[in-house]
């Protein structure tokens, strides 16, 4: 297969310098066949990479034997090597302690092997700017950890080749532990084929094995917290270096391996969709890109892979830079004739009418392009071909950019910007005027109406400055196109009580440069006429001798002044760049703020989102929080609703679960999953087993608190539940406008990726119809001083 590669422009040279690292190395583990006992296990002892003991006697068993992960080994090696530019490992046995690619096949690869060459390897020998790679193929299993904040109080775990002789199977905190260790600077991906390595199957038939093992039943262990903030540890990769890990399925899932015909034999569906992702992949492309791809190929709903690592999502599979993301996409899930079933939908507004082109064309086919018929959830839509396109044209995992969008149905996002000003040295030398004529009589200038509420505020309306008084009951004083300190006074019963906001426009040359309602932000409407007809208006503040620009809300919000975003000084070059970004984050907060779905989930999620007050009593804080105090995330069920469920379905739907919070200041944070867990423990409802009664907890504690800190104000709490994850969970989190604000601190802390950059910005759509994949409820809260 040819691999696509991509043509470097000049903006984009800067991969050059990071596309070869001075070494890469991998260890690449395969376990078909596990060592049989000659006689009783023995006692396992705790060793320096393993310090943890465990509880209980090990109770042999018949350990089913598997028949793809050898073959899975040598087919990444395969893919390393030719694709990625490691080196082939040595034909001669005795040289191969020096390969960089090291192998550990069956009976070979105990536990203290896997984990020895882990660490001394892969890290120990690793040097800034280096890449290594851990593949794992064979069973996995999990154990029960009493300190464990995981659904179950399981630990994951990979099976060593020594299993059966009584050697515990390695925990992820195991392995976590190591991974901690890597130096900065140089880059590690994991990646795991193995039953539960995220964190049930469908039908097994006759040409689909499972690579699971039952859930240790006589061993346990008391892993204590993490020395450094007396915590269970989290996921593998909070930390300072972040690691990928992209796992084969759900921490409650199988994984599996299946015939793939007679010239390949058995292979693990994760690994042969993975390499098969991977040759089809350009370079540098990013890993959240790679991982709905990977999706589209796997084809099987019951088993989710699972990518996570905190700032490694939007790199390459190795943690360098990655080719920028389009800006909306969809892959292709299925054909069918005339109708391609897509991974992009409503979150990342898609609309029937939409206009998708393929990424890029076949060699000598022409550009191929398809348009949504219907928008079916969060994550899928319909399409039909436009033109003529062969059965080769459109294949599953192809990308399709969106190359036109159909109008938004919902309500406009409106700014004010005057049609006319006055050239930049023309305005600041009239407002420098004014203000320090105004400021010799006494009056008080404000350069930032949302810490001062002025009294007096002077608005340029295009054609006239008008003159507004906070306690006037009446329209304001029209003082005509050129303005003037004595004109100002006239009107002012006493300037030395007052407090003057000029709301000076932008200049000309700054209007002929900002482009606004067309391109990236063509969904936002523009008025000439009355700042009345807008959410926000372009507004500039004399602050020293210099003009700086903001977008100034322009509702009533019920304070006394509304906030504003980043006052922008008028010389500074990117200012266009950063009111556009600005303008665009507005839009899309405000849509996320009155995002909600027509329908809901089926079946109805049965938790909703409480807060409660950490060290308090059990009250719900139901509106209100106060600064300094402590809050903890639950999710909480009635009783007799779950019980219903149970009853109704023995195993109910799990769904993906995401809490987030988007404050006051217009910042978005992601509260559950901690970030960079991916889609690790999020899948609710988990039922609970214990002396032979199955329940649902009616509470469910969230992993973290929330320490209430400035900027206080009306806080956005949501709970988004959906049936299929997000690729990049991280895109929940985002910068607001208003940058000079703090953020609340959070402490431990595919399309629907899209899902808040879509909702509210230039491609938002308000759901009209009525999905039953996704849901949404929101919580408003208001932080208040102690």
């Amino acid at each position: 297969m040819t691999r696509p590669t991509v043509i470097l422009l000049a903006g984009l040279a800067f991969l050059a310098t990071t596309a070869h690292a001075q070494t890469r190395r991998a260890l690449l583990v395969g376990i078909a066949r596990y060592t049989e006992p000659a006689g009783p296990p023995q006692p396992w002892t705790p060793t320096a990479l393993r310090p943890i003991p465990v509880q209980g006697i090990f109770k042999p068993f018949v350990l089913r034997q598997l028949e793809g992960p050898v073959a899975d080994v040598y087919a990444m090696r395969d893919l390393l090597v030719n694709t990625y530019d490691f080196k082939k490992p040595s034909t001669n046995l005795s040289e191969r302690d020096n390969d960089d690619v090291q192998i550990l096949i069956n009976e070979n690869a105990t536990a203290d092997r896997i984990l020895t060459l882990l660490k001394t390897h892969l890290i120990d020998k690793a040097k800034p700017g280096d890449i290594s790679v851990f593949y794992f193929a064979g069973h996995g299993s999990r154990i029960t950890n009493s300190l464990s904040e995981k659904p179950g109080h399981l630990d994951v775990t990979i099976v060593p080749a020594d299993y059966e002789l009584g050697v515990p199977a390695i925990r992820d905190k195991e392995l976590a532990r190591i991974y901690r260790q890597v130096p900065d600077g140089v880059s590690l991906t994991v990646i795991q084929d193995s039953c539960h390595s995220g964190g049930g199957a469908r039908g097994v038939t006759p040409s689909l094995h499972s690579r699971d093992l039952p859930d240790d039943p006589s061993r346990t262990v008391s892993d204590p917290p993490d020395e450094r903030n007396g915590k269970p540890l989290p996921y593998p990769d909070q930390q300072k270096n972040p690691v990928l890990i992209l796992a084969a399925s759900q921490a409650d899932q199988l994984a599996l391996e299946m015939h793939m015909g007679d010239d390949v034999g058995y292979r693990g569906v994760f690994t042969y969709a993975l390499v098969k992702t991977l040759q089809s992949s350009v370079t540098h492309e990013r890993v959240d890109e790679i991982f709905r791809k990977l999706r589209a190929n796997m084809g099987m709903d019951k088993q989710e892979p699972v990518v996570s690592g905190q700032g490694r999502l939007d790199k390459d599979l190795f943690g360098q830079q990655a080719i920028p993301a389009s800006s909306i996409y969809a892959i292709v899930q299925s054909r069918k004739g005339e109708l391609v079933e897509l991974d992009g939908g409503i979150a990342n507004g898609m609309r029937a009418g939409c206009i998708l082109k393929k990424d890029w064309a076949e060699s000598g086919h022409a550009a191929v392009r398809i348009r949504v018929k219907q928008t079916t959830g969060l994550n899928s839509s319909t399409a039909e071909v436009i033109g003529d396109a062969g059965p080769d044209d459109i294949r599953k995992s192809d990308k399709f950019l969106v190359e036109a969008f159909a109008a938004s149905p919902g309500p406009p996002f409106v700014v004010y910007m005057p049609a006319k000003s006055f050239a930049a040295t023309d305005l600041s030398q009239m407002v420098s005027a004014v203000r320090d004529e105004l400021v010799n009589a006494g009056a008080v200038w404000v350069d930032n109406p949302a810490q001062q509420p002025p009294t007096h505020t002077l608005v340029w309306n295009g054609t006239s400055w008008l003159l507004y008084s906070a306690d006037s009951l009446f329209a304001p004083v029209d003082l005509g196109a050129t303005l003037v300190s004595g004109s100002v006074l006239a009107n002012v019963a006493n300037p030395k009580q007052a407090r003057f906001f000029l709301q000076a426009p932008p200049p000309s040359e700054l209007l002929a440069r900002l482009v606004i309602g067309k391109g990236e932000t063509a969904a936002i409407q523009v008025t000439n006429t009355s700042q009345a007809d807008a959410t926000y208006a372009l507004a500039g503040a004399l602050r020293g001798k210099e003009l700086a620009y903001f977008w100034l809300r322009t509702e009533k919000t019920g304070e006394q002044f509304p906030p504003l975003s980043t006052q922008i000084p008028v010389s500074d070059l990117a200012i266009v760049d950063t009111l556009t970004e600005d303008i665009r984050t507005l839009d899309r907060v405000a849509g996320w703020l009155t995002l909600s779905a027509a329908g809901d989930i089926s079946p109805p999620f049965p938790y909703r989102l409480v807060l409660k007050k950490v060290g308090g009593d059990s009250k719900v804080a139901e509106k209100q929080v106060v600064e300094g105090e402590e809050y903890k995330l639950y999710l909480k069920g009635d009783r007799r609703q779950l019980d219903a469920l149970l009853k109704l379905n023995e195993s109910p739907p799990k769904r993906y679960v995401y809490v987030g919070i988007t404050d006051s200041a217009g910042h978005g944070q992601l509260l559950f999953p901690e970030p960079g867990a991916g889609n690790q423990g999020n899948r609710f409802p988990v039922v609970e087993e214990g002396k032979g009664v199955r329940s649902l907890p009616e509470e469910i504690p969230l992993p973290g608190s929330i320490r209430i800190e400035p900027p206080l104000g009306i806080d956005h709490y949501y709970l988004l539940v959906s049936a299929t994850p997000l690729s990049n969970p991280e895109v929940l989190a985002f910068e607001g406008a208003y940058r000079d604000a703090g953020s609340r601190g959070v402490e431990d802390s595919d399309p629907l990726t899209k899902l808040l950059q879509g909702i509210g910005d230039t491609r938002s759509v308000k759901v009209v119809q009525n999905p039953t994949t996704w849901s949404i409820d929101h919580m408003l809260i208001s932080s208040v001083a102690k």
